[in-house]
């Protein structure tokens, strides 16, 4: 699927979450501002229904403007792409499956490193360390360090026994790696962690400004035919 399908997709999903949530907001502020003194009830009851929609739509919107600073090196698999960086000149790449990632450079995608799709991920400080396995079965190890431009392989096109002999003896656990599907995660998740807070913040601020705008308004403009309890 394309960027705008998927896009679309979520559009028509935050839709109908929203409209059941924006019911369940009415209801709730019905019952507590119904025998209130106020004139304007309405604005209330339509900002309770508009509440979730807002705050949805909001997160998206802002979300893909934040995406657009962080999709140089990482992507998030937004029409069915992925992307994470291993160093500073390679990354490993998905399209369609991010079971099926690819170890490339940055400049081009073609210019793949092993024959095969990364299997295992772990990650240090200062190493990436990528197991990848081709068609015919054969394993291949290469490790990235983090700053650098450069990688190294460790053994190419091993057996199955060679593999776990040596991943053994370099202390590397399949207990403790990762699938590319959680490396994609992981490498997301930091590229946001600057990104994501603003974004919420902006969105509370938003929703909180509009009800204290509203709240303000009505509170001034209270029915006299209607008594308070």
């Amino acid at each position: 699927m394309g960027a705008g399908i998927v896009l679309l997709i979520w559009i028509i999903v935050f839709a109908i979450v929203s409209g059941i949530l924006g019911w369940i907001c009415f209801f709730i502020v019905y019952l507590i501002v119904r025998k209130k003194p106020y004139k304007n009830k309405g604005f209330l009851y339509a900002l309770s229904l508009l509440t979730p929609f807002i705050f949805l739509f909001s997160e998206l919107f802002i979300g893909l403007i934040g995406e657009c600073f962080v999709t140089d090196k990482v992507d998030c698999g937004f029409g069915d792409y992925w992307k994470a960086p291993l160093n500073e000149k390679f990354c490993i790449s998905a399209v369609d499956d991010p079971e099926r990632a690819f170890v490339h450079t940055y400049e081009d995608v073609n210019y793949r490193i092993g024959c095969g799709i990364v299997k295992y991920l772990w990650q240090n400080e200062d190493t990436v360390t990528a197991l990848c396995v081709d068609k015919d079965s054969t394993f291949s190890l290469f490790a990235f360090p983090v700053y650098a431009e450069t990688y190294d392989t460790l053994f190419y096109q091993a057996d199955k026994d060679q593999t776990d002999a040596i991943l053994q003896e370099r202390k590397l656990s399949k207990n403790d790696s990762m699938i590319p599907d959680v490396f994609f995660a992981k490498a997301q998740q930091k590229a946001h962690r600057v990104e994501a807070p603003i974004r919420h913040s902006i969105v509370v601020l938003i929703l909180v400004g509009l009800w204290w705008g509203i709240i303000r308004k009505i509170k001034k403009e209270k029915d006299p035919l209607i008594v308070k309890d």
